[in-house]
């Protein structure tokens, strides 16, 4: 038996598609394969046998939890992130790491390419990214999109939030502002798309992803009680307060941008 160490990760991505699995389906990550869609992937447990008897250390994962949000990232990536991206993603957090893996696929689908900065987290970034070494280091590497881990019911939280403290009504920003630079970067949102923070803290588990916890954040009390209400009695409200929030925001611009609706 060959020991998959000595093997690149283009001799292993090659080899699965000689065996007729679909890599833009899996996400290949430090040793490990997830599969992403297991129907789509064609990673069958036949595969899997052919492919143990090659690469005998590479761990395969097969987890439906995964495989959700994986699918319900899609549908936002799908409508935001464009061909040969240049994106900013970072390592520091469980989520930015589950956001490496989801994101690895679209190196071969969309040819992006992934960047990492020395900032720690999403939320470093957003404090940081007016310092003359922040948007050098933006411009430098032609970064076209930045990865924000927020989850759907923190959206929703901070939408409520800002409506019930009578601020007026907040929608996702679709490309990120800069004080002293004529930047224009987009933010992409994988986990918008009816992904909730309980769902990612779960997947990190199960998959035991390592990390720092995100950076908690203070919840308004009234829309958390809100939320409690809804919760019982409107199942699906997060995402129908997302969508109205961005027609009213947007009206010339369709809800499907971040992956709602068909």
């Amino acid at each position: 038996m060959n020991n998959s160490q000595n093997y690149s990760k283009k001799d292993i991505l090659k080899f699965l598609r000689r065996i007729g699995v679909d890599t833009r389906f899996i996400s290949l990550h430090e040793s490990k394969i997830y599969i992403n869609h297991l129907r789509f992937s064609k990673f069958s447990r036949r595969r899997e046998e052919i492919f143990k008897n090659k690469f005998n250390d590479i761990s395969i994962l097969r987890s439906t939890i995964f495989q959700k949000i994986a699918i319900k990232s899609s549908k936002s990536l799908s409508h935001s992130i464009g061909i040969r991206d240049n994106v900013l993603i970072f390592n520091h957090t469980k989520r930015d790491v589950l956001l490496n893996i989801i994101l690895e696929p679209y190196l071969r689908k969309y040819g992006i390419n992934l960047i990492h900065s020395d900032l720690k987290s999403y939320d470093d970034f957003i404090k940081l990214k007016d310092l003359k070494e922040t948007t050098e280091f933006l411009k430098n590497n032609n970064i076209d999109c930045v990865v924000s881990s927020i989850a759907m019911d923190e959206e929703v939280d901070s939408i409520l939030s800002v409506i019930l403290s009578g601020k007026g009504l907040k929608s996702y920003l679709q490309y990120i502002k800069f004080t002293n630079s004529d930047l224009r970067i987009k933010f992409l949102y994988p986990f918008i798309n009816n992904v909730d923070k309980d769902s990612i803290e779960t997947v990190c588990r199960i998959l035991e992803i390592n990390g720092e916890d995100k950076i908690d954040y203070e919840r308004n009390e009234l829309a958390k009680k809100f939320m409690k209400f809804l919760d019982d009695l409107i199942p699906y409200y997060k995402e129908n307060i997302l969508k109205s929030t961005n027609f009213l925001k947007n009206p010339q611009t369709s809800s499907n941008k971040y992956g709602f609706g068909k």
